[in-house]
């Protein structure tokens, strides 16, 4: 009995499948997606950045901001509390490399301040390790932190710019909408 049960199951699950096979070889051609767009890199400098969500960089190297909090107290439980009269100023960024040979602080970016251009912060790593970009072309999303002093941390005030190797600036954008 336990024989012809499981023959019967077999039997229905290759009919099940072969069925399934048929009508999706008929279908696929219609249901192919188109591929994926990148999304376009705009020119932009300190300047004159973009906007918030639009790239900005170079071919070789691009970002995008998708969030950023200026006061974020979160960040402290990753780095510590910081520097009396400073505040953390969160982002986090969408990073695309043509290089394989990078890791995440490799193209960290910079936060600069419009209302002082002589200003800059670095980007601090709440990760414990570096992130290999190993594939060629893939968006990383990246969370960074600076050190902001108080009264520069005006979020209209603020853009984050992406420089080369060299200190070279890539390219700006707003943090805020």
């Amino acid at each position: 009995m336990k024989r012809r049960v499981s023959g019967i199951l077999t039997l229905a699950a290759t009919a099940a499948l072969l069925t399934g096979c048929a009508t999706t070889a008929a279908t696929d051609a219609q249901e192919t997606p188109a591929p994926k767009e990148t999304a376009a890199i705009a020119a932009s400098s300190f300047d004159a950045p973009v906007a918030f969500s639009e790239s900005f960089g170079t071919a070789d190297l691009s970002a995008q901001v998708w969030s950023a909090l200026v006061n974020d107290e979160t960040v402290a439980g990753a780095l510590g509390a910081p520097e009396a009269g400073n505040v953390w100023v969160s982002a986090t960024t969408a990073t695309k490399a043509a290089a394989t040979d990078l890791v995440d602080t490799d193209v960290a970016p910079v936060l600069r301040s419009t209302s002082d251009e002589t200003a800059s912060y670095i980007a601090v790593s709440p990760r414990e390790t570096e992130i290999p970009l190993a594939t060629a072309g893939q968006s990383y999303s990246f969370q960074w932190a600076f050190q902001v002093p108080e009264d520069k941390a005006l979020a209209e005030d603020l853009v984050i710019c992406l420089d080369d190797a060299e200190g070279n600036e890539l390219g700006c954008s707003a943090i805020v909408k």
